[in-house]
């Protein structure tokens, strides 16, 4: 991660350096409404509009719009079932933000209101969760008078109950790990049920307090391995919110849209609106988080997050997003991570996995005071490499023989190497394996 200065070289890059990024025509009556949906299951891409929705065959490229523009209806979440191929559950809302779901098993052909009361606010999210394909989660913003609320449904979409309220602040994001367990953030942070909605905890940890933007569980992964966007940038946990890890941090980059590979969840796509311009960027991973690639997305914004929708869809390996009212979409696997754009990491393990010893390199933009330590996973230091020392702009080097600070060698398993120098934070995560 380069300091938020450095931010300032992003916004000179011209609009044809995001030749990659192809504006996709769909035949789309109205303009954009909700966040894609990816379903690696049936080989589609689901994007909701102003005034229904429009899906992707990915093996075709061909688009199908499922719209009325003179109803009103904005299709603001899209869920899809693993068992049913053309069964959709749509959250929806009209132009006075009152909310209601409905269920298609048609792919839109037609569809039913099943949940349809007084007070819900526009449906903003719609998850499975991985242990039980008949259970979903979706969260409502509040519309006008309305309250924030996290509704579950325990027959795939049919029924739902309310089983959070929260009339004060917006629930923005939802995720589900693997072992079912729901996330919510919003503006009071992260909370947690590990019983379906009946009693919550906060997962906050020592999350930086602000906004949460958006969450996404690494699915597959361990249970309680969940990503956080926030105003600040881009952290992660892997005990289920009782400690936070810096990916990406900056006090200038929100990270408002995460997007997990569903078969590598290495591959990561990241959102980011800057606090200059505004402006938007997306940035991709694809040897979990250790590196970062500028991935040619680049908009200046109207509007603060211009961008707003993000995913990374499985049956073509293309990246979908939009800019503005149009739809773009690049090859997962062709970013042109060799163009000057700055790379948001300056820490390195190499070789890693390794054993027994591994070199850490790290770059510094200015002279600055470093500390380099080595953590576990419960959060403690096991292990200080540098310790304040005066550094020299530039790239440096240290080596690690996988020992703690008493001499001892350390068990196998995951660490997170820290480094701290002129500012800024960042972590990288090492594996050491006997």
């Amino acid at each position: 991660m380069r300091k938020p200065l450095l931010l300032l070289a992003m916004l000179t890059l011209a609009s044809p350096a995001a030749a990659i990024w192809e504006t996709v025509p769909t035949g789309a009556a109205c303009g954009p409404s909700s966040p894609f949906s990816a379903d690696h299951v049936h080989g589609r891409v689901y994007y909701g509009t102003g005034c229904g929705f429009l899906w992707r065959d990915t093996d075709t490229g061909d688009w199908t719009a499922v719209e009325d523009p003179e109803a009103d209806r904005r299709v603001r979440a899209i869920g899809w079932h693993p068992q049913h191929d053309q069964f959709l559950i749509l959250g929806c809302a009209d132009e006075d933000d009152h909310g209601w779901i409905e269920v298609t098993e048609d792919l839109g052909a037609t569809s039913t209101v099943v949940y349809s009361p007084a007070g819900l606010g526009p449906p903003g999210r719609i998850e499975r969760d991985p242990t039980d394909a008949d259970r979903f989660y979706a969260i409502s913003y509040p519309g006008g008078w309305t309250s924030s609320r996290v509704l579950t449904s325990a027959d795939g979409g049919w029924t739902w109950e309310t089983v959070a309220v929260d009339p004060d602040a917006p629930f923005r994001s939802l995720a589900v790990d693997m072992a079912g367990v729901v996330y919510v953030g919003g503006d009071y942070g992260v909370m947690r049920s590990a019983d379906q909605g009946g009693t919550w905890e906060s997962a906050q940890g020592d999350l930086p307090t602000g906004r949460v933007r958006c969450l996404a569980a690494v699915n597959p992964g361990a249970p309680g391995h969940v990503m956080a966007g926030v105003e600040v940038g881009l952290f992660e946990t892997v005990d289920g919110g009782g400690h936070w890890d810096a990916i990406i941090m900056a006090s200038t980059w929100s990270c408002y849209n995460i997007s997990i590979h569903p078969d590598h969840p290495d591959i990561v796509a990241a959102h980011f609106s800057v606090g200059i311009g505004p402006a938007d960027f997306v940035l991709l991973t694809r040897n979990g988080w250790q590196t970062w690639e500028y991935t040619h997305y680049y908009a200046i914004a109207i509007d603060w997050c211009s961008l707003g929708i993000l995913a990374i869809s499985a049956g073509d390996q293309r990246i979908y997003a939009n800019n503005f009212d149009d739809i773009v979409t690049c090859d997962l696997f062709t970013t042109g991570a060799a163009d000057p754009a700055p790379a948001p990491s300056s820490i390195v393990a190499a070789p890693n996995p390794f054993n027994p010893k591994t070199t850490i390199h790290f770059s510094l933009p200015a002279d600055a005071p470093v500390q380099l330590r080595i953590h576990d996973l419960r959060g403690r230091c096991v292990r200080t490499l540098i310790d304040g020392a005066p550094y020299r702009a530039g790239r440096h080097q240290v080596l690690w023989d996988g020992l703690d600070d008493g001499g001892e060698a350390l068990a196998s398993g995951l660490y997170l190497c820290r480094l701290e120098a002129g500012g800024h934070r960042e972590a990288v995560k090492i594996t050491l394996l006997k």
